[in-house]
């Protein structure tokens, strides 16, 4: 009985927890296969203007279809929709603006502001965003990293509590970096 509360409370939590993104879907949201990204923020008054497609992960982000930054003065609201492609990653407290396009395979850096169309295979970053490198650029300088560095790297299923701050210590040192499998 008590295993059947817990589930409820955490069905409970999840619902209210990702309410926006459930309300959006609901309103007309498109999203495609493996989507991450129910922690963020959708446009409550436009979200069918959203298309996001397939293999998509958007971390704890705004995305807006509507500025009414004109309608105090000329009573006209803009509206605008926003594709984001397939294969992208939204790094956390980024915003995309009205009208924008993010094209396949992009990578939108953490904290960005993303206020005009993204190229595929690209990766933006900064207030306003602009392109900084390719994807390729990106992995290939992450694949040298790698190999070239003194890297921990870890098994996302087999950190315990008791590995933690063996983990905590080895990468507090020399700013020591760790990358999770």
């Amino acid at each position: 009985l008590m295993t059947m509360f817990k589930n409820f409370l955490y069905v409970l939590y999840s619902r209210f927890r990702y309410a926006n993104y459930y309300r959006a879907v609901k309103r007309g949201m498109k999203v495609g296969k493996n989507f991450f990204g129910q922690n963020s923020i959708y446009d409550k008054n436009y979200p069918w203007l959203i298309n996001i497609g397939n293999n998509v992960t958007i971390t704890h982000s705004t995305i807006l279809t509507h500025d009414e930054s004109m309608k105090t003065k000329m009573n006209y609201t803009k509206l605008g929709v926003v594709v984001i492609g397939d294969n992208v990653f939204v790094g956390f407290n980024s915003t995309i603006l009205p009208g924008v396009h993010i094209g396949e395979n992009a990578i939108i850096a953490a904290g960005s502001l993303v206020t005009h169309d993204v190229d595929k295979n690209t990766v933006v970053a900064g207030v306003p965003a602009k392109q900084i490198k390719t994807v390729n650029e990106f992995f290939d300088g992450k694949y040298i990293e790698l190999q070239q560095s003194q890297t921990l790297i870890l098994d996302a299923t087999n950190i315990s509590k008791e590995m933690q701050p063996d983990i905590y210590a080895q990468l507090s040192t020399a700013h020591g970096k760790a990358y999770i499998k």
